[in-house]
């Protein structure tokens, strides 16, 4: 949503380091039209990004980068199943039009893309890692 976006931003302008000279980068850009936040209906439909529309696809061809925030959106995109943990995040976003990144907490099994050894450390942590909330990650595919 939109407003989640801007809550994001408004949090990153307050945070220490590094993170608000980014807020700062994003609220430029989206002051000069480089950065634009937009929604769909398709976004409420409880269908994977691989049934988007036409019209949808073409928004998503055209953009330089999509953002997709949250558990839900990540397995819309990558599928809801129990994926091997390493398996391809790029293989399994092809279908999608354009260079898309995931953001994401883990709050459900599925995950994708992980390296064995950080798959066997959080694995031997004997923590719920995959659902807990605990952790993020960020996947990008160009």
């Amino acid at each position: 949503m939109t407003a989640d976006v801007v809550d994001c931003l408004r949090r990153l302008t307050e945070a220490p380091g590094e993170a608000s000279v980014i807020s700062d980068r994003l609220w430029k850009a989206m002051a000069a039209g480089s950065l634009e936040v937009r929604t769909h209906p398709f976004f409420c439909a409880p269908l994977p990004y691989e049934d988007m529309p036409e019209d949808l696809r073409g928004e998503f061809e055209s953009a330089t980068l999509t953002l997709l925030k949250g558990d839900l959106n990540y397995r819309r995109l990558v599928g809801d199943r129990l994926w091997d943990a390493k398996a391809s995040f790029a293989d399994l976003t092809a279908y999608f039009p354009g260079a898309v990144a995931a953001l994401r907490t883990l709050k459900s099994d599925v995950i994708v893309g992980l390296e064995q050894e950080v798959l066997d450390g959080l694995e031997r942590s004997g923590a719920a890692w995959r659902t807990s909330g605990t952790h993020a990650l960020v996947q990008v595919r160009r």
